[in-house]
């Protein structure tokens, strides 16, 4: 379970460097990132409940 959430928030922190905003913000450079951000989030929340159903 841990190694996922880690994989997401490596993933989302990439989102960050790919854009050129603070990892530590919660905003991103564009709509697409946004997005991308908000899939990875809930990809992460939906393995995680399927690891300790």
């Amino acid at each position: 379970m841990q190694e996922v959430k880690d994989m997401g928030a490596a993933f989302i922190e990439k989102l960050h460097e790919i854009g050129g905003t603070d990892p530590q913000g919660d905003r991103f450079a564009s709509r697409d990132l946004s997005l991308a951000n908000t899939h990875a989030e809930d990809a992460v929340m939906r393995a995680v409940r399927h690891i300790t159903a």
